[in-house]
């Protein structure tokens, strides 16, 4: 059985074999990381592209197994000769601080390291998606890691990514929104014009908002984060509410009653958009928001200066803006 995959899920085939051999032959649009099951216990993976792969495998002993192939194929066995062993090592001492709890001078003792084995993982996926920028097996790497690392470096290796040989890869497709979103929307960008009903059914543009700094504030409800996150933001809000300075909240809500009920708890006293889409929000999608919370915060004439920043760095920013 080959399994391909699409990002958390699979497309699979049952190939059949005769006398030990099996062969499968078609054309794919863009390389993808795939699974050869031989039973429940031998799992061996490839990349699947357009090139010859011979496979030898061992039911009983998948150590045995060997992948040869074109350039997708070596690259791919690269990736699992250089970075899986890192992945393997982080995984068994992430298990290892479980096993000891994760407040015992055991698991804590474990921190550095883990650091320091993730800063490695970081650093050679990086390097190896600039290395192979035609690879399916970077944009594997990418999905993986664009969200734990500064947004104009993953922005970098984004653009990077050669879009005429992977513009079909489940993981290329699965991350582009967000990457052309954060792109059109970094620091110096301009604001979007985009629109929402609030609570009451108004509409509320951002444009509404030129000639004050606007911190946008994208939550929701049901975010725990964010809601553990809503007082420190009260905080700010009341510090710098008569200065210039406002807030416009822009919910991923789905339940309206659930929406306007945190707003409610939370203090949260300023202006509240949304289209009740989920994660389909067009505003959210826009910015490429892919986690909450996430803030922008945009200077009187629409301009972004600055994306995500904790409260201490928006607290201080804010400060050098308003008390001049």
């Amino acid at each position: 059985k080959i399994a391909k995959e699409h990002v958390k899920q699979s497309e699979e085939m049952e190939i059949p074999v005769k006398q030990g051999v099996f062969s499968y032959e078609g054309k794919a649009a863009s390389p993808y990381q795939a699974y050869l099951s031989i039973n429940d216990s031998v799992m061996i993976s490839f990349m699947l592209y357009n090139e010859n792969i011979r496979i030898t495998a061992d039911a009983k002993n998948k150590n045995a197994s060997t992948v040869k192939g074109g350039p997708q194929c070596d690259q791919y066995n690269e990736y699992l000769q250089t970075i899986q062993p890192l992945d393997q090592e982080i995984g068994a001492l992430w298990k290892k601080k479980h096993d000891a709890g994760e407040d015992s001078p055991e698991a804590k003792a474990l921190d550095a390291k883990l650091k320091s084995l993730q800063d490695e993982q970081l650093a050679k996926s990086s390097a190896f998606i600039q290395k192979y920028p035609q690879s399916g097996t970077s944009t594997y790497l990418f999905w993986r890691i664009y969200g734990r690392i500064e947004m104009p470096k993953a922005i970098e290796l984004f653009d990077g990514l050669d879009k005429t040989v992977l513009a079909d890869n489940s993981y290329y497709k699965f991350v582009a929104p967000t990457m052309i979103g954060q792109k059109n929307t970094a620091v110096g960008c301009k604001v979007p014009s985009m629109a929402q009903e609030t609570p009451d059914g108004k509409t509320l543009s951002l444009d509404d908002f030129r000639g004050k700094y606007v911190l946008i504030d994208f939550w929701a409800s049901w975010c725990v984060p964010c809601r553990a996150a809503n007082p420190g933001i009260v905080e700010i809000y009341n510090k710098f509410k008569d200065k210039n300075f406002t807030i416009l909240g822009i919910s991923l809500d789905k339940a309206k009653d659930k929406w306007i009920e945190a707003i409610e708890k939370d203090g949260l006293n300023w202006n509240h958009i949304s289209d009740l889409k989920f994660w389909d929000n067009e505003i959210s999608r826009t910015f490429g928001v892919n986690s909450i919370p996430a803030t922008v915060l945009v200077d009187p004439n629409g301009i972004i200066i600055a994306r995500n920043l904790h409260k201490e760095e928006l607290e201080q920013l804010l400060s050098e803006k308003l008390y001049p």
